[in-house]
């Protein structure tokens, strides 16, 4: 899907979700063709997921199933987060993530 046995293994993420391409942020809903990299609805999906973000000191990349992807990037904020009272009580608030400096593609 993005190259030769990459993700090792299947990767579900959510459309928003940067994957690291040719040095650029590109959201995975951008990649989409039908193949390698498909569009699976919220109905199809179990009723119940876990769905779990990395944060790292910076916006960062990682390897998720061996594909570069970001880590987390505060957009959203953690208030909806079921962890929200754990991070508070760990870290005392929020911070905010400067985004990497790379160019992204939705």
């Amino acid at each position: 899907a993005l190259g030769s046995g990459v993700p090792h293994t299947d990767l579900y993420l959510s459309a928003d979700h940067g994957m690291i391409v040719d040095g650029l942020v590109v959201n995975a809903g951008a990649l989409v063709n039908g193949d390698g990299i498909r569009f699976v609805s919220l109905s199809a999906m179990p009723k119940r997921f876990g769905y779990y973000h990395v944060e790292t000191e910076a916006h960062d990349e990682i390897l998720a199933n061996g594909a570069p992807a970001e880590t987390f990037v505060d957009y959203v904020g953690r208030k909806d987060f079921e962890n929200y009272a754990e991070y508070l009580a760990l870290y005392g608030s929020e911070r905010l993530i400067p985004e990497m400096r790379r160019v992204r593609i939705s």
